[in-house]
This record gives structure tokens, C-alpha cells and sequence, in this order.
């Protein structure tokens, strides 16, 4: 099969076995590959998500469904030379998601550290092993200066508690969850 021949508009006219055969090729151009990203065939798209000549930004949409092989991309390191700050072109759904992987490297720890959506540095204050360094600049960003406003406010915010209301006021985007010191069953713990 060659490359000049295929129109990118017209990629679902292969097949699987030939869609599969295109996006494994190393010699298969961004604009095929892009096309490829949308092809219902989950195998395709994961496929897509391993070769080195996929987009950044097809990379960034195909991270929420295949983490793992994002990451094993042989692409991905000279793409992050080019684009030092890649995973904050990323979407929110693709950075949690490569968070999620246990053995997810340092510097995804680190980009996430600096993307700007709270959901991805809620992700990382969740994930279990943060370096003292890495929990010490995330408690610097805005959603851990929050955490900590709520942690010393010492009240619950939930309407069921007695103690919401001396709960103080903050610019917190996220209602926080139950202060150690609540008596309330009906929320969580911190």
C-alpha cells in the first residue's frame, strides 16, 4: 500500500485489516494518522496512539482511552524536546489518565504540577507515592493553597452538619469534604 494513494477523508473505505496495516506503518503520514484516530475499531486507534508520526495533538485525544501506549510512543520523546510543555496542550481526560498509571513517569508528575485544569492536579494529589517534593510544590499551586484554606477552617460545608454554619468563605472551586473535627456521618472524611 502507499501513502500518496490514500485520501485522509476517506480512511474508513479500508477496513480493519487494512486501517491496522496503516496505522502500524512507520512510513504512514500525520494527516492518515489523524484520520486513523477516529476509527471505530479500538485496535486501530491504539495502533495509531504507538507510531511515531502521530500528531501531538492526536496523541493528547487518544491518551484518555490508551495511556499505556501513548507513553510507549517512540515518538513522544522528541516530541517533548520540541514541546517542553506538551502534556499542557493535552486534554484534562489524557493527563488524568496517564496519572492513573502506576508506573507513569516522573516528568507526567511534573507537567501535571503545571497544567492549568484543577481536575488533573486533583488527579495527582490523589495519586499515591508523591514525592515530598512533588506533594510540596503541589501544596504551592492554587488547588492545594485551597485544600489547606478548608483544612484550617476546621468546619464541614455540608448542610447536614451543625457545623457549616461557621464553615468560612473561600474562592474554592470544588466543595471540600468534612474537617477532622466534624461530628457529621453524611459526608466524608478528610
Amino acid at each position: 500500500m502507499t501513502f500518496s494513494e490514500l485520501d485522509p477523508r476517506t480512511l474508513t473505505a479500508l477496513g480493519t485489516a487494512g486501517a491496522l496495516e496503516a496505522a502500524t506503518s512507520p512510513r504512514a503520514p500525520a494527516d492518515v494518522l489523524s484520520g486513523l484516530s477516529a476509527h471505530p475499531d479500538a485496535r486501530v486507534r491504539a495502533q495509531v496512539a504507538l507510531n511515531p508520526n502521530t500528531p501531538a495533538e492526536v496523541l493528547g485525544l487518544l491518551a484518555a482511552q490508551f495511556p499505556r501506549e501513548v507513553l510507549s510512543n517512540p515518538g513522544l520523546p522528541l516530541l517533548r524536546l520540541a514541546r517542553p510543555g506538551l502534556l499542557g496542550s493535552f486534554p484534562a481526560e489524557g493527563v488524568t489518565a496517564l496519572l492513573a498509571l502506576p508506573d507513569a513517569p516522573g516528568w507526567v508528575v511534573d507537567s501535571a504540577l503545571r497544567h492549568e485544569d484543577y481536575g488533573v492536579r486533583t488527579a495527582l494529589a490523589a495519586r499515591p507515592g508523591l514525592s515530598p517534593s512533588g506533594s510540596r510544590r503541589w501544596r504551592g499551586t492554587p488547588g492545594g493553597r485551597c485544600a489547606r484554606r478548608w483544612r484550617s477552617a476546621r468546619t464541614c460545608p455540608s448542610p447536614c452538619c451543625a457545623s457549616s454554619r461557621r464553615m468560612r468563605t473561600t474562592t474554592c472551586a470544588r466543595p471540600p469534604r468534612c474537617a477532622p473535627t466534624c461530628p457529621a456521618t453524611c459526608c466524608g472524611r478528610w
